[in-house]
C-alpha cells in the first residue's frame, strides 16, 4: 500500500484485508496527506512485511520523524524488508532486537550507526553512503553475524579510521551470490582481503582513484583463495581508458569463468575505475603497462582461454618483453582479440608471440578489429606474417584468423592476405565490404 493514497481509501483497505501482510511504501518528498496515514498503520504494525521510505533527499524541514516515530517504535515481527534513506534526521530505525525476521536491509545515510544492526537473519544487505567515520570492524561484525548473506552492497566507502588495522577477522560468506563494493582503494582492498567467497560469486567493484599510485591491481587480495575467480577465470576483457561513444561506466577489467560471451556464467569479476570523464588525460595512466602486470599477478594460475583487449588510445603500448611475460603466464590461452579505436601499434605483441621461446602454445584464434574508418597501422600485416611464420615453424599454426578492418579494404586476393592464409587452417575472416 502507498501511504500517499487518500486516508479513507487506506482505512477501507486495512479493514478489508484482515490479517494479510502489508507492503508499505512512502515517498517523503510528498508529505501532504502522509502523516495521517502513519496513525492508521500504528494498530497494524504487526502486519507490516515490507517498509520502504524512498526518494528521501532530506531537503525537507519539519517534524516528519516525530510524526512517524510512534509507528517505527511499534513491534513489527513480520518485517522482512526494510528500505530507508535518512540523511539528516538520525532516527534509529534498527534498534537492537526489534527486527528479528528482517531478511533484506537497504539503508542509506551518513548517519548510519552500524552498531545498531544486530540482526542475524539477513539475506540481502545494502549500506549506501556510509559515514566518513564508519569503522571496518563494524562492517565485519555485521557480516560475521549474517553468514547466510546472498547479496552485499557497500558503497561510498571512505578510508575508515581503522583501515590499516591488522587484526580484522576473515569472514566466510558461503552463500553469497553478488558482491558490490564502491569507494576508495584502501577500504575496498581491506574488505576483499578479509572475505572468503564461494566460486559462484559475481563481484562488482567501483573504486575511486585518489592518488596516481592507486593502481587497480592493488585492490585484489594476494591470497587467491579468497576470490576463487582469480584461479577459475577463463575469459578476461580489458578496456584501456574510456571508450568514446559509451555512456556510463564500463568495466576496465572483466573476468568470468565462462568460455565466451554467449555462455552463461555465475562467477564474474568486474572492476570499474570511477574517474570523472573530464579527466581523460588522467585515465591514460590506466593503460597497458598497468594492466599486463596485474593480469600476470592475479590470473597466472587461472585457466584463461580467452583474452580480449579494447585499446582506447593510439599511443597505448607496452614493451615486447612485458607482452611476452604476460602471455607466457597464460599457457592455456586459445583466443586473443584486439579491438582498436585508433591505429595502435601491435608489433610488440607479434614479436612476443613469435618467440623464439614457446609463447601461448595453445593459441588457436587471433582476432584484430578496428573501428569504422580506422585503418591498420602501416607495417601491421608484415609483422603479422612474420609472427605467424615463426609460430608455424615451431608447430603452432592458427586455426582461425579474423581481420575485421573495413577501412583497410583487405581482400582474399591481396598478397599479404594470401601469405597469412598459408599459416592458418581455416579461411581468413575479413570485414564485409559495403
Amino acid at each position: 500500500m502507498n501511504v500517499a493514497h487518500p486516508r479513507l481509501w487506506l482505512n477501507v483497505l486495512l479493514e478489508r484485508s484482515g490479517d494479510a501482510p502489508l507492503e508499505v511504501i512512502a515517498d517523503l518528498q510528498c508529505l501532504n496527506g502522509i502523516v495521517p496515514a502513519w496513525k492508521l498503520l500504528e494498530s497494524h504494525a504487526h502486519r507490516i512485511r515490507s517498509f520502504r521510505l524512498f526518494h528521501l533527499k532530506m531537503k525537507i524541514r519539519g517534524d516528519w520523524y516525530n510524526e512517524i516515530e510512534p509507528l517505527i517504535r511499534k513491534a513489527m515481527p513480520r518485517l522482512e524488508v526494510l528500505d530507508v534513506a535518512v540523511y539528516e534526521n538520525a532516527g534509529n530505525l534498527t534498534q537492537s532486537g526489534r527486527l528479528p525476521e528482517v531478511r533484506s536491509l537497504y539503508l542509506s545515510g551518513v548517519f548510519l550507526p552500524l552498531r545498531s544492526i544486530t540482526t542475524r537473519s539477513l539475506r540481502h544487505l545494502e549500506l549506501r553512503s556510509l559515514s566518513k567515520e564508519f569503522h571496518l570492524s563494524g562492517i565485519f561484525k555485521i557480516l560475521g553475524a549474517n553468514a547466510g548473506l546472498e547479496s552485499l552492497v557497500l558503497t561510498s566507502m571512505n578510508a575508515s579510521c581503522d583501515v590499516y588495522d591488522k587484526d580484522f577477522p576473515r569472514v566466510s560468506l558461503p552463500n553469497l551470490k553478488t558482491l558490490c563494493l564502491g569507494g576508495v582503494h584502501p577500504a575496498i582492498a581491506r574488505i576483499l582481503a578479509h572475505l572468503i567467497l564461494p566460486s559462484g560469486a559475481r563481484i562488482f567493484i567501483k573504486y575511486e582513484m585518489v592518488y596516481l599510485t592507486d593502481l587497480f591491481g592493488l585492490i585484489l587480495p594476494t591470497d587467491k583463495s579468497l576470490l576463487p575467480i582469480l584461479t577459475e577465470a577463463r575469459t578476461i576483457r580489458v578496456i584501456t581508458g574510456f571508450r568514446s561513444g559509451v555512456r556510463g561506466l564500463v568495466p576496465l577489467l572483466h573476468a568470468s569463468a565462462q568460455d565466451n560471451a554467449e555462455s552463461v556464467s555465475q562467477s564474474e569479476l568486474s572492476l570499474f575505475d570511477d574517474i570523472n570523464r573530464s579527466k581523460m588525460s588522467f585515465s591514460r595512466r590506466m593503460c597497458l603497462p598497468t594492466f599486463l602486470p596485474a593480469i600476470m599477478a592475479h590470473f597466472s594460475t587461472a585457466p584463461v582461454a580467452d583474452l580480449d583487449f579494447i585499446l582506447a588510445f593510439e599511443d597505448d603500448s607496452a614493451t615486447t618483453s612485458l607482452w611476452r611475460a604476460m602471455l607466457q603466464s597464460l599457457p592455456n590461452l586459445r583466443r586473443l582479440a584486439f579491438t582498436l579505436e585508433f591505429s595502435t601499434e601491435l608489433s610488440p605483441v607479434f614479436l612476443a608471440l613469435a618467440g623464439p621461446e614457446s609463447v601461448c602454445p595453445n593459441l588457436r584464434v587471433l582476432r584484430i578489429e578496428t573501428w569504422r574508418r580506422v585503418p591498420l597501422r602501416h607495417g601491421t600485416l608484415d609483422g603479422l606474417v612474420a609472427c605467424l611464420q615463426s609460430r608455424a615453424e615451431q608447430g603452432m599454426n592458427l586455426e582461425r584468423l579474423e581481420l575485421d578492418c573495413a577501412a583497410s579494404k583487405l581482400s582474399v586476393t591481396d598478397e599479404k592476405v594470401q601469405q597469412l592464409q598459408s599459416f592458418v587452417a581455416k579461411p581468413i575472416v575479413l570485414a564485409k565490404m559495403k
